[in-house]
């Protein structure tokens, strides 16, 4: 499971998911970004959101399963409320 990052229609910038965690995906699911360019990542295998900077750079990730805060069953989609707060569901 992966993600691929196009410089252009071509040409591939970059893969993420290739490695040892961070950037191993089980399930990415969503992808969103934030106005400051962050690259907000859903992996719903590993119930967990990973955030890159807009250079792909790894910057932290958040979330383990179960129903509490900061944890999630099965990501569908990831969205930003008017504070730039992420929101998954």
């Amino acid at each position: 499971q992966r993600v691929q990052a196009y410089d252009n229609p071509l040409k591939i910038e970059k893969i993420l998911g290739l490695s040892t965690i961070p950037g191993t995906f089980r399930k990415p699911t969503a992808i969103a970004i934030a106005k400051d360019g962050s690259i907000f990542i859903a992996d719903s295998g590993e119930s967990q959101i990973e955030v890159y900077d807009a250079n792909l750079k790894y910057l932290y990730s958040f979330g383990s399963i179960g129903s509490g805060n900061n944890q999630f069953q099965a990501i569908q989609q990831i969205r930003f409320d008017e504070n730039e707060s992420s929101v998954c569901s």
